[in-house]
């Protein structure tokens, strides 16, 4: 179970503060019961230990074209990356020289967790808004 952010306006049209609603994973996080059923590439690592920034940083789970999953600990903002705006979220770009690209992300990687929350059946606009709050820590570094 994760949990999306709700945004919606009163009757005057104003924003009002977002609300938290609970959301069934899709299956896309296998589940983790008997660690001796599946290799560990394809399977995300127990919800207690994603949850952490790894090294600082922030932790986002991929699903690579062959169908394992990878981890990419990104240290630093920007991303260097540009994602769809539909479901599922895929990488459409790798910016030259930038972040994504020294991590060794690709193009058509499908976004499906950050810091362990399942993201695989959030839209875009909820994806980029809990990515702006998971990665306030990091450093902005620009590049040339």
């Amino acid at each position: 179970m994760g949990n999306r952010a709700i945004f919606c306006c009163d009757a005057a049209g104003d924003p009002v503060k977002p609300k938290l609603v609970d959301v069934q994973t899709a299956g896309w996080i296998p589940e983790i019961s008997d660690t001796s059923s599946s290799s560990r590439s394809d399977r995300l690592p127990r919800r207690k230990s994603c949850r952490r920034k790894t090294r600082k940083g922030l932790s986002l789970w991929f699903r690579l074209p062959n169908q394992t999953l990878k981890e990419i600990s990104f240290l630093r903002r920007p991303f260097g990356m540009m994602l769809c705006s539909t479901a599922p979220i895929r990488v459409t770009e790798v910016h030259t020289n930038g972040h994504a690209e020294e991590l060794g992300i690709e193009v058509g990687w499908v976004l499906g967790a950050i810091n362990g929350e399942d993201v695989s059946n959030f839209g875009a606009e909820a994806v980029r808004v809990l990515l702006r709050a998971t990665s306030r820590h990091l450093p902005r570094i620009q590049t040339l």
